[in-house]
């Protein structure tokens, strides 16, 4: 085993000797076994990943050409437009608001 000293933030010391006190742990046990959990969290960094990414679903404008998906947004804007009017009583809506 190694022996280090370490530099830590007064409120970090302060919490880890309340749960190695709660614990009935020391200090060093506490810090031991913090540093065993993170490593067990992330992946060393000389370890390769056979990962790829998932394939994409097929969801949404299914079987739409582009001229559609321009057409069916464009009327989802006027449907939205339609509904600010009537939900603020407004009489005429140019342009969609830039936040809400």
């Amino acid at each position: 085993m190694i022996k280090t000293q370490i530099q830590i933030p007064n409120e970090m010391y302060r919490d880890l000797k309340r749960l190695a006190v709660r614990q009935e742990w020391s200090l060093a046990e506490a810090l031991r076994r913090g540093s065993e959990l993170l490593l067990s969290r992330y992946v060393h960094s000389d370890t390769v990943l056979d990962w790829t990414p998932p394939l994409p679903q097929k969801r949404g404008w299914n079987k739409l050409n582009h001229k559609q998906i321009k057409e069916q947004a464009i009327l989802d804007q006027e449907l939205t437009m339609f509904d600010l009017r009537f939900i603020f009583n407004i009489k005429e809506c140019r342009s969609f608001p830039r936040s809400m």
